[in-house]
């Protein structure tokens, strides 16, 4: 490991799992290591964060299963995210990591107001101007949002990629309006 754990400063770890980029195919092994003294699993090696945009472009090769597969994994999430908070319209959602925008489509179809952040610029290009979502490329720094200004704070399959998850969730916190 590069570092100590950025939970508990532990320093020893155990993998996982190991393989490659299989959406991308892009060159590189990747390790998920787990700190042996509270658990937190971590992927090694970290990637730059310039270097990062290119992991999270649309999948070219992803066919009409895979389509079919992802709006129905997205409208269950929008189905348990609704009866959490509520309806809309007036109701503040942001998808950090929105990839294409599939989610935040669905939930703006459900009258919410619909907000997102995504690395890959093509990804994020999609859902801005053929989907007509409110999109900024970047990551959660790039927004510039209020505090306590949304309702609901989605980050699907994105927490286990980021360097610092508990800079992460305090930007998140200081952002969800209060309970």
């Amino acid at each position: 490991m590069s570092e100590g754990c950025i939970l508990c400063n532990g320093e020893s770890y155990e993998l996982v799992l190991s393989g490659t980029d299989r959406m991308r195919g892009l060159p590189g092994e990747f390790r998920v290591m787990r700190c042996g003294e509270c658990g937190l699993c971590r992927t090694e090696p970290r990637i730059a964060v310039d270097e990062r945009a290119k992991y999270y472009e649309p999948d070219e090769k992803a066919g009409e299963g895979k389509a079919a597969r992802v709006m129905m994994y997205q409208s269950r999430l929008a189905d348990r995210l609704q009866r959490a908070i509520g309806n809309g319209p007036g109701k503040r959602v942001l998808d950090i990591g929105c990839g294409e925008g599939v989610f935040l489509d669905i939930m703006r179809e459900r009258r919410f107001e619909v907000f997102g952040v995504e690395l890959g610029e093509e990804s994020s290009r999609i859902a801005r101007d053929e989907r007509r979502l409110n999109v900024v490329t970047g990551d959660l720094s790039s927004l510039d949002a209020e505090k306590e200004s949304f309702d609901a704070v989605l980050m699907s399959h994105l927490i286990e990629h980021v360097d610092d998850p508990i800079a992460l969730l305090e930007s998140v916190r200081d952002l969800h309006k209060p309970v």
